[in-house]
């Protein structure tokens, strides 16, 4: 017994060193807010590679309205009138099929881009769509911790009254008989 009164002795300062509930609830809400921060940030990355994505979609697209305006003005996509006393086998040799390969290839190069730019779309709108419901759950779990943060903050609030009300000393003591009654209870579930 007197062994144990003595380590209580020993022990009877250290109690300000242990956090309180409240505090250490405090600490893991704190905690898990600085780890949704980071989700935040690391979909706000996300969300700009794709704002990225979507700029360049922009450009694609005046690209083509540019290649449009080309198609219809430029001298290269126009077929010249024929020279004087041309045959039509030579003019369309000299003039007509080089302009048809042109055009040709540039089918083809705008249909690659937009097959390219149908499949960024659609990746786009996928990860936007994910991205939006992972927000939606982010939010819901800010809100809680923001709630529970402020039911701490007041109940922390609550405890300081009352140790200034009845003294640190009471109150420590009221604590430690808890803890001790709620050890005993812990101790006598598991010896069952």
């Amino acid at each position: 017994m007197m062994e144990r009164y003595g380590i209580e002795w020993e022990h009877l300062g250290t109690h300000e060193k242990h956090l309180s509930v409240l505090d250490y609830k405090k600490q893991e809400r704190e905690k898990e807010v600085a780890a949704l921060g980071a989700k935040i940030e690391q979909k706000q990355i996300e969300f700009d590679v794709l704002s990225e994505r979507v700029l360049n979609y922009d450009k694609a697209k005046d690209e083509l309205s540019n290649l449009e305006i080309e198609l219809d003005t430029a001298p290269k996509y126009q077929l010249p009138e024929p020279e004087k006393f041309m045959t039509a086998k030579a003019y369309k040799t000299k003039m007509a099929e080089p302009v048809v390969r042109k055009l040709k290839q540039l089918v083809k190069t705008v249909l690659a881009r937009c097959f390219e730019g149908w499949d960024n779309y659609h990746r786009l709108n996928t990860a936007n769509a994910q991205l939006y419901r992972t927000n939606q759950r982010l939010e819901k779990v800010n809100e809680r911790l923001t709630e529970e943060n402020k039911i701490l903050k007041a109940e922390n609030k609550d405890y300081s009254l009352l140790r200034k009300v009845f003294g640190r000393k009471q109150i420590d003591d009221l604590l430690e008989q808890a803890r001790t009654v709620k050890g005993r209870k812990r101790d006598n579930t598991r010896s069952r």
